[in-house]
């Protein structure tokens, strides 16, 4: 336990020196007053008096038990017995609780036990079977990027093998939620390229489309990093919306592009063609949407801290899907038509 204690100063003054941990709370390092009782197998012995019947003795003293119950009220209440308060304070009095022996007669707890004050540790938790101690403390800024950092400073620490660090709470909450996040946008990136497959009958198509995806992330990402917001859940609900909203506009374009090619035009032309119909509707459509953001994304109205980081990535996303819709699809779309055709 020493050593589990020593520990855990050493993980709080690295808290305490790195940057984005406030608050560092260790409750463990406060000492408190224990009564240390020691019970003696040879005095047990000549005074014909068990173990277990000192250690119920103790307990029903200090900690009390329900010994019975009664009805009040159609409500079972316990009765509780211990000793007094006045006649469990002093080290006296607990000299002096009486311990049954096998023949029945009454023994005083100081004749076959030693008891001392002593400073103590004030709790003793365990995890999955395991002695351990909580630390807690705030973070300010982006969490990944603080324990990351805090990671570093407690590798230079040089803990015993036996000592494990980890980490609980909204952190752990926010990697969980992340990883769920994680899953369902690969899901519904899934989805998304099924339901293109279908719809324009081939497994090339949907690629095109899906190809742009992650420079679109890139996009509502620096918007993030340009205005320093944290990522949370609305951001990641924000990736999910940005994969059918970016898709949607790539699955117009093809599909002028394919009705143009049935009209006998090139994949040159046709591809061209289709960029130069579809910009004005792509970029007032995009324009409207990034007026319906810009209150969201300044922090107006309502719940500004949980909708603002939402408004910036969708900005951001959006902003960069349109453009790259308009100049790097097509000239992906032109890439693999060539290639199909070798």
């Amino acid at each position: 336990m020493n050593t589990l204690y020593a520990a855990a100063n050493k993980v709080e003054q690295a808290a305490k020196q790195t940057s984005g941990i406030e608050s560092v709370v260790n409750n463990t390092k406060i000492p408190v007053d224990q009564i240390l009782i020691r019970l003696d197998p040879d005095k047990l012995a000549l005074r014909n008096v068990q173990a277990s019947s000192a250690s119920r003795a103790i307990k029903l003293a200090l900690q009390g038990e329900t010994i019975s119950n009664v009805i009040l009220n159609q409500q079972a209440i316990g009765i509780y017995l211990r000793f007094q308060a006045q006649s469990r304070e002093q080290m006296d009095d607990l000299q002096s609780i009486l311990v049954p022996s096998r023949e029945g007669k009454n023994i005083p707890l100081g004749q076959i036990a030693s008891i001392e004050h002593i400073l103590g540790h004030p709790i003793i938790e365990h995890q999955h079977g395991l002695r351990s101690l909580t630390l807690s403390a705030e973070i300010d800024g982006n969490p990944v990027s603080v324990i990351e950092t805090l990671n570093k400073k407690i590798a230079q620490l040089n803990l015993a093998d036996n000592i494990q660090v980890a980490y609980t709470g909204e952190y752990q909450q926010l990697i969980d939620t992340g990883l769920q996040m994680l899953g369902v946008l690969m899901g519904s990136a899934v989805l998304v390229f099924a339901i293109i497959a279908l719809q324009l009958g081939n497994f090339l198509d949907p690629l095109v489309v899906l190809i742009k995806l992650p420079l679109d992330f890139m996009g509502a990402a620096l918007a993030l990093f340009v205005t320093q917001q944290a990522i949370d859940l609305t951001v990641a609900i924000g990736f999910i919306t940005l994969v059918g909203v970016s898709t949607n506009n790539g699955i117009m374009l093809l599909t002028f592009t394919r009705n143009l090619r049935h009209q006998g035009m090139d994949a040159y032309s046709a591809v061209r063609e289709a960029a130069r119909l579809r910009t004005r509707p792509m970029i007032l459509t995009h324009v409207t949407t990034l007026l319906a953001l810009i209150p969201a994304a300044i922090g107006l109205g309502e719940g500004p801290q949980l909708l603002q980081p939402l408004g910036i990535m969708l900005f951001g996303g959006l902003t960069a899907g349109t453009l790259l819709t308009l100049n790097l699809l097509p000239v992906i779309y032109v890439v693999t038509e060539r290639w199909r055709h070798k």
